[in-house]
């Protein structure tokens, strides 16, 4: 792909459609406060899920869960996942960028100043049809 992506902060991310996220686990803190009582929104899901590698991943955002009584009328809100993997794969995106379909015009004010353009592959096959990740099917 020859096109460069703009990472903008993911605090600016859309919610109601797909996008790209550029994810670190590392980069959640864990805990929501100093005292360690509770967690944040992102290690809760992790807690009981999967989560995607680190690296960039098509999003969507949703998977709000509501535990039953028996294991305490928990609820986790909203959250990041894996596009396709039925809320099981939980992302921690530090950055975002629009899908290539969804690139109408150049990033607006919101991007951040000093975002490096990076390159991107989003294809599933190259050019000679080879899979460009190296990956057994």
């Amino acid at each position: 792909m020859k096109d460069l992506i703009r990472w903008q902060p993911i605090e600016t991310a859309p919610k109601d459609r797909p996008i790209i996220g550029l994810c670190s686990h590392a980069a959640d803190p864990f805990w929501e406060d100093d005292k360690g009582k509770r967690i944040t929104t992102y290690a809760a899901h992790a807690e009981g899920l999967g989560r995607v590698p680190d690296g960039p991943h098509v999003l969507v955002w949703g998977g709000s869960y509501h535990g039953s009584e028996d294991e305490g009328n928990c609820y986790i809100p909203d959250w990041w996942f894996r596009a396709g993997s039925e809320w099981e794969e939980v992302a921690n995106p530090t950055h975002w960028a629009p899908l290539p379909a969804d690139e109408v015009s150049p990033p607006g004010p919101e991007a951040a100043p000093d975002a490096e353009p990076t390159r991107l592959a989003l294809a599933s096959t190259q050019e000679d049809g080879t899979s460009p990740h190296n990956e057994a099917p």
